[in-house]
């Protein structure tokens, strides 16, 4: 728990002194706002295994993606076990998909809306930023457990099973967010 705060007051600080808590785009959110945004989007699952890997910071989880990309949902459907998003890219930060490209999504699970793990299956209208691996049969695949982030009130939030988070990373604003992930 005092290791969460830690790191909490750590990236707060971190944000104040790059300017993020004056961006624009975004109200600023009290350290409170914040971790309740961070934890809504967390499911506690009881799933069976470890992860392969484990990421410790955005900047591992970018460097081990091959692409990066924010889009929107086009269509979602559940497939031999699989949910199948397809999304239209509206910017690409690594890789060579291109804004306007409409890729295809592959998540294990699907039902009542959920994939494995119980995370949510993404959804019209959000906006999401993806790390992405290699295309693989006409498909790709979120980097491990890690790589989703959905758009909250102007704030990339990690959207995973709790096992899966990173814990060196909280919530920031979308605009910080592309500079890191792009730079």
């Amino acid at each position: 728990m005092s290791k969460n705060l830690l790191v909490l007051a750590l990236c707060l600080t971190l944000f104040a002194f790059t300017g993020c808590a004056q961006n624009p785009a975004a109200p600023a959110l009290s350290a409170e706002e914040l971790q309740a945004l961070d934890d809504s989007e967390f499911v506690d699952a009881d799933v069976p295994g470890e992860l392969a890997e484990h990421f410790e910071s955005l900047g591992e989880l970018a460097s081990a993606a091959a692409y990066i990309v924010k889009a929107e949902v086009v269509s979602v459907e559940v497939e031999g076990g699989q949910t199948l998003t397809s999304v239209k890219l509206t910017d690409s930060f690594k890789g060579k998909l291109a804004k306007g490209d409409t890729i295809e999504i592959a998540e294990e699970g699907g039902t009542n809306g959920k994939i494995f793990g119980g995370t949510p299956q993404m959804s019209a209208p959000n906006v999401y930023y993806l790390f992405l691996t290699d295309e693989y049969n006409g498909k790709y695949y979120v980097t491990g457990a890690f790589g989703r982030f959905i758009v909250k009130e102007g704030y990339c939030v990690q959207q995973t099973i709790r096992a899966a988070k990173i814990y060196a990373y909280s919530p920031m604003q979308a605009k910080d967010f592309e500079d890191v992930v792009s730079g």
